[in-house]
């Protein structure tokens, strides 16, 4: 290893995960020098712990190794990547704080001289503002090389810091705090950066079931102050328009001067409401380049000047003015099929690599939605490339289909390298064997709204001697689901590494009262549990006429073992609160301390009141807990666990809260 040219080693490491290149450094001295630029180029820090750690391992380095010179990317929390309107009730999740006061702040700046790119959660300025009124003036960014930042809520400090790093930001976010102050000032804010390439706009701040009102854009303002450097627009939470001298030209069709933005490839409007039509028309004109177009959440302001018609018109203008660039489309999936079909119809056949007409890339996960019926198949389909690469799709409640011969194999002809795939449901029966052995491609699938079943046992068992699937990741939401679909992902799906289950329900028959998920030769890079809920049944020994679901209730308890790790034995967690907080944590639970958490523990099975003898016994193992706590850890009432066996688990979420279980991946 050692021989390697120096040149080698440094392309090897820019395709070796964090993981790998950690394991080269132990292996050999030479490639700890060359590898130490790339280990600490990028780093992530999710919690206060790991703030403190990081700092301390930066100030223990030698002086000849200072590791903080080589950062270049700082991510503290969770970011601030999805665009979406920022929810108040964010302020009171302990989650989010990550203990970084002002003296830890100056320390990072100190330590960390180099940084480039910094990205934070909006309440982190809140965060640094209770440290003192000493910042507040004070320029918050004083690195040299800055050239993203995370999003403003402070319009004095991002004043400072357009002027200090504007020429060098490629990338800018807004929240509302600035955008109430600079929405008539695009001009000389946006002069300032010259090699912007990213401009990220979120006004909506929702307070639970209240939510501030959006606010007016002019789209034609901001567009003609963009450098033509720009690439990618997001906007969230705006009424969209032009000015009003601009109409009588539009309605008019005089010709008016637009600035093409001839680089800006990117658009994405999320929770956008349309005034009039002009804004898509000035669209139409302006940005004809464009590689990617998503709108979801929209509405139209109709009214008699202004119809559906009119309305539907200017989409397809924006289309039909990009129908030999578009690559990308996700679409509102509020909009009636007749819509969507006709915006399809103007874009060249077999050109889209990825269509979203579903979820709108998980962000409507909870909202209606067209539904597809399969009569519309062959036209969806047939803008698909060869090479496309995502789908999403929701299904028709009122059309009962055969998902295999329908859907997945016409898709599976019509792009047999598709990558990512989402089927919403409508609480339809949606056999994952079928889907994984017609689309054997998949590397992501997401299940939402569904009963999530095994139509032939067999392909699971005889999963061995076929074409076994590719997938990595699976993710379930708002679906019934039950152990067998686990027992065909570990059978069928080897390469799986990552897991998501939220806002399931899980059926189980007594004696047992567990989710069991076995897969005992799988490697699981990430899981991620919230939101489970359990179905208890009878044994079907009983009359048709009597009902056998005796009761559910929300999940809050798990297991988890892996063979290859120190302890082998499952360890088991429950979900808990601090009184006076709103901060949640796993707490440890011994196992002979709760009840049922085998199926031996369960006594004199098989009667009717199992269901109730658990229910209590649980609830009292509740108050039993609290009071070994004195009360200041509070468990939450729950039924049932959920038990996680694998070969290897790297890291686990299970509500939000990371499972103290594997030691940390370095």
């Amino acid at each position: 290893m050692e021989a390697l040219p120096s040149e080698l080693i440094t392309d090897i490491a820019r395709w070796l995960t964090q993981g790998e290149r950690y394991a080269c450094i132990q292996v050999s001295k030479q490639w700890r020098v060359l590898f130490m630029a790339h280990l600490y180029r990028s780093v992530h820090i999710r919690d206060r712990q790991a703030m403190y750690l990081f700092l301390k391992a930066i100030r223990q380095t030698a002086s000849d190794q200072l590791l903080g010179h080589y950062v270049r990317e700082i991510v503290l929390g969770r970011g601030s990547r999805p665009l979406r309107p920022y929810r108040a009730n964010e302020l009171r999740d302990k989650t989010y704080r990550l203990g970084l006061s002002w003296p830890r702040w100056q320390a990072l700046v100190r330590l960390c001289p180099n940084v480039e790119l910094l990205d934070f959660h909006w309440t982190t300025w809140l965060e640094l503002d209770e440290g003192g009124g000493q910042q507040r003036d004070h320029v918050l960014f004083p690195w040299r090389r800055l050239r993203g930042v995370a999003p403003f809520h402070n319009s004095g400090i991002f004043w400072q810091v357009l002027e200090q790093h504007g020429s060098r930001l490629t990338r800018l976010e807004l929240t509302r705090a600035v955008l109430e102050h600079t929405i008539d000032a695009w001009q000389p804010i946006l002069a300032q950066t010259p090699v912007l390439e990213e401009l990220v706009l979120t006004s909506g701040i929702s307070f639970g079931t209240l939510m501030t009102g959006p606010m007016l854009l002019y789209i034609d303002d901001l567009l003609e102050a963009c450098p033509l450097s720009l690439k990618s627009l997001s906007l969230s939470m705006f009424k969209l328009d032009i000015r009003p001298q601009q109409h009588n030209n539009n309605n008019n069709n005089n010709h008016h001067p637009y600035r093409h933005l001839t680089r800006l490839c990117s658009i994405d409007m999320y929770t956008v409401e349309f005034v009039t039509p002009h804004p898509l028309d000035y669209m139409a004109k302006a940005c004809t380049h464009l590689d990617k177009l998503a709108i979801g959440r929209s509405v139209m302001s109709f009214d008699a000047e202004y119809s559906k018609e009119t309305f539907m018109d200017a989409l397809v203008r924006v289309f039909a003015a990009n129908r030999q660039s578009l690559r990308k489309v996700s679409m509102d999936s509020s909009w009636s099929s007749s819509w969507v079909l006709a915006m399809l119809q103007v874009l060249e056949r077999h050109s889209l690599l990825e269509l979203c007409i579903g979820s709108h890339h998980g962000r409507l996960l909870d909202s209606s939605s067209v539904r597809w019926s399969p009569d519309n198949y062959d036209a969806v389909l047939s803008v698909l490339s060869s090479r496309a690469s995502t789908f999403e799709i929701s299904l028709n409640p009122q059309h009962t289909i055969d998902l295999g011969h329908q859907l997945a194999l016409p898709l599976q002809r019509t792009c047999p390298f598709l990558f990512e795939l989402e089927l919403n449901g409508a609480q339809q029966e949606i056999p994952l064997d079928i889907i994984l052995q017609y689309l054997p491609s998949l590397h992501r699938l997401k299940l939402c709204n569904a009963r999530v079943t095994i139509h032939h046992q067999q392909n699971c068992i005889s999963a061995s001697s076929t074409r076994r699937s590719r997938l990595q990741h699976c993710g379930l939401h708002l679906a019934f689901v039950q152990k067998d679909i686990f027992n065909c992902l570990a059978t069928m799906c080897p390469s799986l590494t990552s897991l998501s289950l939220s806002a399931c329900h899980f059926h189980t028959t007594l004696p047992s009262v567990s989710l069991d998920i076995d897969m005992p030769q799988h490697t699981l890079r990430h899981v991620s549990i919230q939101s489970m809920s359990a179905v208890c049944e009878l044994p079907d020994t009983t009359t048709r006429e009597r009902i056998h679901t005796l009761g559910m209730g929300k999940c809050l308890a798990l297991g988890v073992s892996a063979s290859s790790q120190k302890d082998e034995t499952i360890r088991f967690y429950h979900v808990s609160y601090y009184r006076h907080s709103f901060t949640r944590e796993l707490l440890s639970l011994p196992r002979d301390a709760f009840p049922y958490l085998s199926r031996e523990s369960i006594p004199h099975h098989g009667s009717q009141n199992d269901l109730e003898a658990l229910q209590k016994d649980w609830f009292k193992a509740h108050r039993q807990q609290r009071a070994n706590t004195m009360g200041s850890s509070v468990p939450e009432k729950s039924f049932g666990y959920i038990a996680l066996h694998a070969h290897y688990v790297h890291k686990c979420t299970f509500e939000d809260t990371l499972v103290p279980f594997s030691p940390p991946i370095q």
